[in-house]
């Protein structure tokens, strides 16, 4: 029986308000915890009159789907069945969520039709994106993600809107001189890592004539850090460079895209806004690309190339992509320094008295007089239960060892689910210290208070990781399986510096605690990396590779 038909079955037994309940928590960030599992077994034990319901078991998750009556509950199983979750408690927990979650969305593609008439229709009940945390688990999400577009493209087939036409022509009877590059995002024009990733590509591509560039965005207003970058571009160049899209209208979005007639599109972070996701379903553009904003493939079936770098991944990785990986000699990023732009502010950190205030509130808090600062302050969404295991053995084996961990914002629900997990996995919870999400500098002031700075593992950071080298701090890593785990370790390499990277999590503890407690030696290194940074900051390479890949791909359609 399909959704078409579900449509048509009696009311259920469960209030409207019950099922927008169940919508709205799936929609939250509180949806993407385990504890929202009871509250969806309530509502089906309900809905189908039994007790003992666990949407976790095959034959109940049947049940469940053939009581879809309305557009609403067929809303709430494909949410769930695309679902992910963070903070699991074992590596065999992940496994197994998957596994069965990718055997519920085969059984849906199978069992359902369309039910949404159109992508704005879509994105009224799906406005995020639920298998975002699949990319944190370090496993190929490939052949997952493109059965969850087969799904949602089969629900709503307007998603697979193709409006390329034939080039257009001059008087002259050519096509343009110039390539039309359109970058798709909302995260561009504002102080984001993927400004920062992709802000000074797009600045080289704008100075150069043979390039006409657009982005493509729905946020009214730029950030000062867009606006000190792009201050220098040709003024002509720079008064046409945005083109801001309706809000809350996917429809318009894609035909104001469409308009723009690019011969090539860039999506830089496909799967961190879910809109600009139901957008990238479609075929706007003859070439369209996306790259390692949010560093896992999109799965999607219009999207061509996914540009990495040969420091992060190798071709043998190609299997764990949807598109044509593509990799460059470069790094692939024209990377800003930071604290370049931000002088004045981080001369105020420089100057001020923080560095004894933090550490003397650590030494309050933990009891440890002297303590080592280890820090790891990158969002703790990335949290996997092996890293939690790393942690604790590094406590265990340095008893002035004090663990600098990044929490949610201070007091939310995050927060706490967050702080509770870490004492299932922590024995020396009084040597935690967390400190709370922050603007940029106060996070520069927790980089530079920090001894150490441990790298998550298997998902590591990319622009921290690029900011504590600016400041000239040490990192420990493990490279982890996928693009994700894998950019620290292409950094040092691009510096030429290897000894921090680990081949496993006991070498990890080994290292961390070796360097955490040699300040001398740890110096020495600090030096090191301040040397070399540059190697890794405004590579005019990545530009140029940029440029003669856009070139190429142009000239092939």
């Amino acid at each position: 029986m399909d959704c078409i038909e579900l449509l048509h079955m009696s009311s259920s037994t469960v209030t409207h308000d019950e099922s927008v309940g169940v919508l709205i928590l799936l929609g939250t960030e509180s949806g993407q915890h385990r504890t929202s599992l009871k509250k969806i077994n309530e509502f089906y034990g309900k809905l189908t009159n039994n007790k003992s319901f666990d949407i976790e078991t095959f034959d109940d998750f049947v049940c469940a789907f053939k009581t879809c009556n309305s557009i609403g509950l067929c809303t709430i199983i494909t949410q769930f069945v695309t679902n992910c979750y963070y903070l699991f408690e074992t590596k065999a927990q992940i496994m197994k969520h998957r596994e069965y979650y990718e055997k519920m969305i085969k059984y849906m593609i199978v069992n359902t039709g369309p039910i949404y008439g159109n992508i704005n229709v879509l994105n009224t009940f799906i406005n995020r994106n639920n298998a975002y945390p699949y990319a944190y688990h370090d496993m190929s999400n490939a052949s997952l993600f493109q059965n969850i577009a087969k799904l949602q493209s089969g629900l709503c087939p307007d998603l697979l809107l193709n409006t390329t036409k034939i080039r257009p022509v001059n008087e002259s009877g050519n096509t343009p001189a110039k390539i039309k590059v359109g970058f798709v995002s909302d995260f561009i024009v504002t102080f984001h890592s993927v400004a920062k990733d992709r802000l000074g590509i797009i600045k080289h591509l704008c100075d150069d004539p043979e390039f006409d560039v657009k982005i493509m965005t729905r946020k009214k207003d730029t950030h000062r850090f867009y606006d000190k970058i792009m201050a220098d571009v040709n003024p002509s160049a720079l008064e046409n460079l945005i083109v801001t899209m309706e809000e809350g209208n996917l429809v318009a979005n894609r035909n104001q895209i469409a308009d723009q007639n690019f011969d090539i599109i860039v999506y830089p972070e496909i799967g961190m806004c879910q809109q600009t996701r139901f957008i990238a379903f479609s075929r706007l553009a003859p070439v369209q690309i996306s790259t390692w904003g949010h560093s896992d493939t999109s799965g999607l079936p219009n999207i061509d190339y996914f540009v990495s770098s040969k420091f992060f991944n190798t071709e043998e990785d190609q299997d764990h992509y949807s598109e044509q990986l593509v990799l460059f000699d470069s790094l692939g990023t024209y990377y800003y320094n930071m604290f370049d732009y931000f002088k004045e502010e981080v001369q105020l950190v420089n100057d001020s008295t923080d560095a004894d205030a933090f550490r003397q509130d650590v030494i309050e808090k933990t009891g440890v007089a002297n303590p080592t600062l280890y820090g790891c302050i990158q969002i703790f969404i990335k949290m996997h239960p092996s890293f939690a295991h790393m942690l604790n053995e590094i406590l265990n084996a340095d008893e002035n060892g004090v663990i600098v961990l990044l929490s949610a914002n201070k007091g939310d629900e995050d927060d706490a689910r967050f702080v509770n997990y870490i004492k299932t996995k922590v024995a020396h919870m009084e040597r935690v210290y967390f400190i709370y999400q922050a603007p940029f500098v106060q996070y520069t002031s927790y980089v530079k208070n920090c001894d150490l700075i441990l790298d998550y593992f298997p998902f590591g950071g990319f622009n921290s990781i690029i900011e504590l080298f600016l400041l000239g701090k040490v990192c420990i890593t493990c490279p982890g399986n996928r693009i994700s785990g894998k950019f620290t370790q292409g950094l040092y390499k691009k510096m030429g510096i290897t000894e921090f990277i680990c081949a496993s999590e006991k070498e990890y503890v080994t290292k961390a605690v070796e360097y955490g407690k040699n300040h001398t030696e740890r110096k020495k290194h600090e030096a090191r990396i301040l040397d070399n940074v540059h190697k890794i900051i405004e590579d005019k390479e990545s530009v140029d590779e940029w440029k003669t890949f856009l070139k190429t791909r142009n000239a092939s359609f």
